[in-house]
């Protein structure tokens, strides 16, 4: 008998290609806020840019229109050629990467973005060729300043406010994950040389368990890999955070 979890009723319709995966990166801002440059960043691109490709997603990549106003007229555009495109979508794939703080990310003009404003182009009312399809954003930013000491790492950290995503939830929300790199108002951690922890550990865990694992199970998998490594002598920890309200589970097989 096929095993329940991977019974059709109980997953969504995955075609190959599956859709677009949007990459965006910020990583060199203007003085108004004393952002520092993000160094390490374009290794996160090109561990994404590899990853999705293997997947089997259209791979659109934006490291150059990244003010605030710019990124969001990007995203409107990705909206409409996808409710353009007489090819139907399976998924979307968005992954930001920036400087950030609660329920917000900011430009390269140090201008912030609300990252429900951003979800809110992608709902089934704006686009409708994603109406009943998974939307999946990956967010790495910093969500206040917050560090998590190790010795504290089973502690419930602001759980009960981790998203008004969740609390006015509503049809036009449905089937979206939002992963955020931490948990709220705390720091997320990048290497300046290897790039993001969240990042590396995404890409590393999609890539190893995708043909036998679904993306809920492995984004548990993420935030072991994450919350297990600890910054430096001051042995501060991050654990990742995802939000969602799939109705099915996705696997990329």
């Amino acid at each position: 008998a096929q095993p329940l979890t991977r019974k059709p009723e109980w997953c969504y319709s995955m075609k190959k290609p599956y859709g677009v995966a949007v990459i965006i990166n910020i990583k060199q801002f203007e003085e108004q806020l004393n952002f520092d440059n993000r160094e390490g960043s374009d290794d996160d691109v090109e561990n994404l840019k590899r990853l999705w490709n293997e997947l089997g997603f259209t791979v659109t990549i934006n490291v150059d229109s990244t003010t605030a106003d710019k990124i969001y007229i990007f995203l409107k555009q990705v909206a409409a050629q996808i409710n353009a495109n007489t090819e139907d979508s399976s998924c979307f794939v968005c992954c930001i990467m920036t400087h950030g703080n609660m329920g917000k990310i900011y430009g390269s003009d140090s201008k912030s973005l609300d990252i429900k404003t951003i979800t809110d182009i992608f709902k089934r009312n704006n686009c409708g060729a994603l109406a009943g399809k998974p939307k999946l954003f990956f967010i790495q930013a910093c969500r206040g300043s917050n560090q998590l000491p190790a010795a504290a790492r089973d502690a419930d950290y602001e759980r009960k406010n981790n998203s008004d995503f969740l609390k006015r939830a509503n049809p036009n929300e449905i089937n979206f994950l939002i992963g955020y790199s931490t948990v709220p108002r705390y720091v997320s951690y990048r290497h300046v040389k290897d790039g993001s922890w969240y990042i590396y550990a995404l890409c590393e865990i999609f890539r190893r368990h995708h043909k036998h694992e679904d993306v809920t199970s492995m984004m548990t998998r993420v935030n072991n890999k994450v919350q297990n490594q600890k910054h430096g002598e001051s042995g501060v920890i991050q654990c990742p955070a995802p939000v969602a309200t799939l109705t099915r589970k996705i696997y990329f097989d």
